[in-house]
């Protein structure tokens, strides 16, 4: 193993300048994302109108790296390809010629430096971390020579590149599914019922069961092969593993369900963002944070989850606050939602037709993680406590291939 260039320690503050010239009439405002780099703030959803003036904006130039001091340390930091403002709240880096632009914002994705941002930044709890740039300044790290910079920075662009195709192809299926969602339910769950199909509350369609925690100084009651799913394991339609496991005297103490068995989400931070909902493919059990729907006879229970999904929009419109940034959705709003369903061959031609069009989600899904994972394992390999390998050069002729 070698050293990346000299052995005279360096800092991020040899690499880099503070720029804090004033924005100009005329150019485009742009905001930092945490995935997405710089984007142009009238893309954003959460886009606000601005009050300041161009002057009291920061400009951005080509090549500078501007970033979030409250969410350097997750990654909120992009690079300009354009004259630009952004806002003062931010930090604006000019890159010294020793350094390489892209390099530098791929070296600030990285597990190893994302440590060390964090490492740096003050405040009295994660939610109020601040990097200045004088502690940005003052973190120890030393870049290979600019040639070898430039290398491994148009390599981890060409996955950055398969990383978006994928997400954009992501998005298209996740578009597909939620269309056919709308077309195939949705559009019966109001207004005149179509021949054959009947509406009811949920609450007489389905029976709520709720979940629990067992006592978690009972060592005897975890680490089983019971699955107790949570808010983290509700990112899959199909429920079979979960994070946590119960052992059977653990599941007994709390409520199991079989196989068939809806879980929604009902309470947590995410739920005014998403509304996550599956269906047990075998006995399981879930947390206080979840409900379980057994629907009644007459009603697939994976019709009944994508039905809930036609309505993920409603649903969400009707959750609360339960206190400190938590959403709450509570039960009987659920049990009043009405759903309307065909007889049960419909209901499984339906069925049919969406649980194909989730697979694909699923698998444009895991093609997008499974790159994510390896341009992490490429910067690690690259790039180990601040060393570069010897086999560096065949390392970014297979990241390039």
């Amino acid at each position: 193993m070698k050293r990346l260039s000299s052995t005279v320690p360096r800092t991020l503050g040899d690499y880099f300048d503070n720029r804090q010239e004033p924005g100009r009439a005329g150019l485009p405002i742009m905001s930092v994302t945490q995935h997405d780099g710089l984007v142009l703030r009238e893309t954003i959803d959460r886009r606000t109108e601005s009050t300041l003036s161009p002057k009291d904006h920061l400009l951005v130039r080509p090549g500078d790296i501007a970033y979030n001091m409250m969410r350097m340390w997750q990654g909120a930091c992009g690079l300009a390809d354009r004259d630009a403002m952004v806002s003062p709240a931010y930090v604006v880096l000019r890159p010294k010629p020793n350094v390489d632009p892209t390099f530098a914002y791929q070296l600030f994705k990285s597990e190893r430096v994302l440590h060390l941002l964090w490492a740096y930044s003050h405040g009295l709890t994660e939610d109020r971390l601040r990097l200045y740039f004088d502690d940005f300044s003052s973190i120890p790290v030393t870049l290979p020579d600019l040639p070898l910079q430039r290398s491994m920075g148009q390599a981890l662009l060409q996955w950055d590149a398969a990383i978006a195709q994928a997400r954009r192809l992501m998005v298209l299926k996740e578009q597909r599914l939620y269309g056919l969602l709308a077309r195939l339910i949705g559009v019966r769950q109001s207004g005149p019922l179509a021949d054959g199909w009947n509406r009811d509350e949920l609450g007489a369609l389905a029976t709520f069961k709720s979940g629990g925690t067992p006592d978690r100084g009972r060592a005897s009651f975890w680490s089983g092969d019971v699955p107790w799913i949570s808010a983290k394991d509700l990112k899959s339609f199909e429920l079979e593993n979960s994070v946590e496991r119960l052992t059977a005297e653990g599941a007994a103490k709390i409520t199991r369900v079989q196989a068939g068995a809806v879980l929604i989400l009902v309470r947590g931070m995410g739920l005014f963002k998403d509304l996550p909902i599956g269906v047990a493919t075998r006995d399981l059990t879930f947390n206080q944070d979840v409900k379980a729907l057994l629907p009644k006879q007459g009603l697939d229970p994976r019709f009944l989850a994508y039905a809930l999904k036609a309505s993920r929009k409603a649903l969400m419109d009707r959750v609360d606050s339960a206190g400190h940034g938590t959403g709450r959705l509570a039960t009987d709003v659920l049990e009043a939602l009405p759903i309307s369903f065909p007889p049960i061959p419909e209901q499984d031609a339906i069925v049919r037709i969406l649980d194909a069009a989730t697979r694909e989600q699923l698998q444009a899904l895991r093609m997008l993680e499974a790159l994510a994972k390896e341009k992490r394992a490429v910067l690690q390999r690259l790039l180990p406590n601040g060393t570069l390998e010897d086999n560096a050069e065949p390392e970014l002729a297979a990241a390039s291939a």
